[in-house]
């Protein structure tokens, strides 16, 4: 491998701290600790770097993305040349189950690409950068991962909140504000459980009371 790819590397991490990635913000950036990268004459302007191993697999450049959805993780695979394509798509292919989107940068134009070139990354969920002057585009996008993360946490939130949903089980919203006033105002020598049954006879049994008292604390009253 020649300081040729390196310095694609280069330009491309340049261009996705100061402009990002689709669109989004690039958290933090690491390049492969690739041999050649690192004796190559643009070393310390890739650092830092470290040995990136996905699946068994070594993306270029990994980063993350703070996209609407949340933080993303993508993967590229630079070549110096468009003719290493076909090598280049394998390579970014292989490691989409490690990152949220796979990526093959060229340092070419969007123009200069082949329609098999663009063809065939769609077909394997992996986007395209290409360099158009002296800025990098995305001209195909990868697939998004499955499933998509904003969906995820929509879920886990759901999850979470059933502890506080089985808490609040008394119909009455009052039930709950009673046993925060006895809390506040009874008796020393009373627990709120007492105070409920001597001064809150909605609650008729010890279960609806400790319900009571429960729901309370879950609200935070």
């Amino acid at each position: 491998m020649s300081h040729a790819e390196a310095s694609v590397v280069r330009e491309l991490k340049h261009h996705l701290l100061t402009h990002g990635l689709r669109k989004s913000r690039v958290l933090h950036l690491l390049v492969d600790a690739h041999p050649s990268y690192v004796r190559s004459p643009f070393a310390r302007e890739l650092e830092p770097m470290t040995r990136l191993t996905l699946e068994g697999t070594r993306p270029d450049i990994l980063c993350s993305v703070a996209q609407p959805e949340g933080v993303l993780v993508a993967g590229i695979e630079v070549k110096a040349s468009e003719r290493d394509w076909v090598q280049g798509l394998g390579q970014a292919h292989s490691y989409r189950a490690g990152v949220h989107h796979a990526y093959l940068a060229l340092p070419v134009s969007a123009e200069e690409l082949r329609p098999p070139t663009l063809a065939q990354a769609r077909s394997m969920g992996v986007g395209i950068l290409a360099r158009d002057a002296k800025h990098w585009v995305e001209v195909a996008p990868p697939a998004d991962p499955t499933p998509l993360p904003r969906a995820v946490s929509q879920a886990s939130s759901l999850l979470e909140g059933v502890p506080a949903a089985r808490s609040l089980q008394l119909n009455h919203p009052l039930n709950y504000l009673a046993a925060a006033f006895l809390a506040d105002r009874g008796k020393p020598s009373q627990s709120v459980i007492q105070s409920l049954a001597a001064h809150w006879k909605d609650l008729g049994s010890d279960s609806s009371r400790r319900h009571a008292a429960t729901g309370a604390n879950t609200l935070g009253c």
